[in-house]
């Protein structure tokens, strides 16, 4: 999320970053999405929740979406939810994706570098969702 910035020339420039951050959708839901096209033709495999490296395992606090199928059993029809994001508007996110090209990302040997932010030194908004 940005703020302070302006539309310029049909983009959004100036401002400042308050917040950067992910959504995970259950595994479940997942499996369902990778069954219809253009996702059917994928040809990896699905990183499960268990196996991502961002997802911490915290529910809605950390980003897990709470859909409701809108025709059940027809994951074509797409699907319902809500979100609840609460964002500061005075704090900064200079972690990754901030702009600027920052070091984000964790590095292949699957640890987080010595130096890395912990979420209450980066983190100052907070996010949770729920299905409507």
């Amino acid at each position: 999320m940005h703020t302070g910035g302006e539309k310029e020339d049909g983009t959004y420039e100036g401002g400042k970053v308050n917040y950067t951050g992910q959504f995970f959708f259950d595994d479940e839901i997942a499996q369902q999405i990778f069954t219809l096209e253009p996702y059917s033709q994928h040809s990896g495999s699905c990183t499960t929740l268990d196996n991502d490296m961002v997802y911490d395992g915290g529910g809605a606090a950390s980003g897990l979406l709470t859909l409701k199928a809108v025709k059940t059993g027809n994951p074509a029809r797409g699907y319902r939810g809500s979100l609840t994001l609460g964002i500061d508007p005075d704090a900064e996110n200079t972690g990754a994706g901030s702009g600027g090209g920052g070091e984000g990302g964790t590095p292949p040997s699957g640890e987080p570098p010595a130096d890395a932010p912990t979420d209450s030194a980066s983190a100052s908004a907070s996010a949770s969702a729920s299905a409507s």
